[in-house]
């Protein structure tokens, strides 16, 4: 590269990084590029991401999943899509790379070990009651403990009735059956939610219920 090109894009950075700077980051705006970030970090998680090859790429089997997710989710007409055919996923997957944030390890794509330190870092849930300050250490709930408690909230489902004359169908949510069932999966999910995040909990309630575990079920559940 030339020195008028050199200086022109050095001119072009100085621009960027300036109106970089004076630009207010949060979540959901400008964007939502931390949104998507958080779901390509979540979907790799601690456990790491398989993959097809060594070059560390997303699956093809994970990019159905992934798609509706993200902030601007994309409709193919494709069958079998890659990685390169989601811009949507492509791009944010790319500068996790650059960035260093995900690396490949053999058949895996994982965490960066900065990144692994954030998810491991205690997170310290302070609060009064009756009177006095608490503070408890928790940790993060991973996607798949999310996604599992999201699935026992979805387990009670109230009961249809059908249109009878100019009745409409609908769901009767004040179905004392399904208030019972409702109240039951939820008080169950949030036992997991709070056990999963809280390891003094952990630790003094061993054998706590957990869905396809063979554990022992607890009966404050």
């Amino acid at each position: 590269m030339d020195k008028e090109s050199t200086k022109r894009w050095r001119d072009v950075a100085a621009e960027c990084r300036q109106r970089l700077a004076g630009t207010q980051i949060m979540y959901g705006d400008p964007g939502t590029i931390l949104h998507d970030v958080r779901v390509m970090l979540e979907a790799v998680g601690p456990e790491g991401m398989a993959t097809q090859t060594n070059s560390g790429c997303v699956p093809s089997d994970r990019l159905a999943g992934l798609n509706p997710k993200v902030g601007h989710p994309l409709e193919l007409p494709l069958k079998r899509p890659l990685l390169r055919d989601y811009p949507n996923l492509a791009g944010v997957f790319v500068l996790l790379r650059v960035m260093g944030l995900l690396v490949a390890e053999r058949n895996r794509l994982v965490l960066s070990a900065p990144v692994m330190g954030l998810v491991e870092a205690p997170v310290w849930c302070r609060f009064r009651l009756d009177g006095q300050d608490i503070q408890v250490e928790c940790r993060r709930v991973s996607q798949a403990v999310d996604e599992q408690v999201r699935e026992l909230r979805r387990r009670a489902h109230p009961p249809y009735s059908k249109p009878t004359g100019t009745t409409p169908g609908y769901y009767d949510e004040s179905n004392a059956a399904y208030l019972i069932a409702r109240d039951k999966h939820d008080k169950i999910a949030r036992s997991v939610l709070i056990y999963e995040g809280c390891p003094a909990v952990a630790a003094s309630k061993p054998g706590w219920w957990w869905p396809n575990r063979s554990t022992t079920t607890c009966g404050d559940c």
